[in-house]
């Protein structure tokens, strides 16, 4: 698969909060790093739990990407993240890039790039605190 595709078939496992369709595009030791979780997640099992805690927050959630920019196993695509916290109604609605690299497993890193602050700063808490 290529990076542009996978960061595609990502992002619309994301909008549906599909757990097993996103660690289905990754590498076994995958690293995945979104700002509103901490700390970054290594591997299925760590990814697994960061994403059924996370969504678990979300009422909604949705990742709109322009079409990504590739260069041989590496594609990076801007777009806007938004979500609605399940507790307090939160309303996120931030830019975001994402950069993906692909290997012949999969998806061997998925990162996210936004500014979180704003929310933290408002809320005085972790957006997405994890139990773990």
């Amino acid at each position: 698969m290529t990076p542009s595709r996978a960061i595609e078939r990502y992002c619309r496992a994301f909008s549906r909060q599909d757990v097993e369709d996103i660690l289905a595009l990754l590498a076994p030791n995958a690293l995945y790093e979104l700002p509103f979780l901490s700390p970054r997640l290594v591997g299925e099992a760590e990814i697994r739990t960061g994403l059924e805690e996370a969504f678990a927050k979300l009422l909604a959630c949705s990742l709109s990407l322009e079409p990504a920019v590739e260069q041989v196993d590496t594609a990076i695509a801007e777009g806007r993240l938004e979500a609605t916290r399940a507790d307090d109604g939160l309303k996120i609605d931030t830019p975001v890039a994402i950069v993906v690299r692909t290997a012949e497993a999969g998806i061997t890193r998925l990162s996210h790039y936004c500014d979180a602050r704003p929310y933290r700063l408002w809320s005085d808490r972790l957006i997405l605190a994890l139990d773990h």
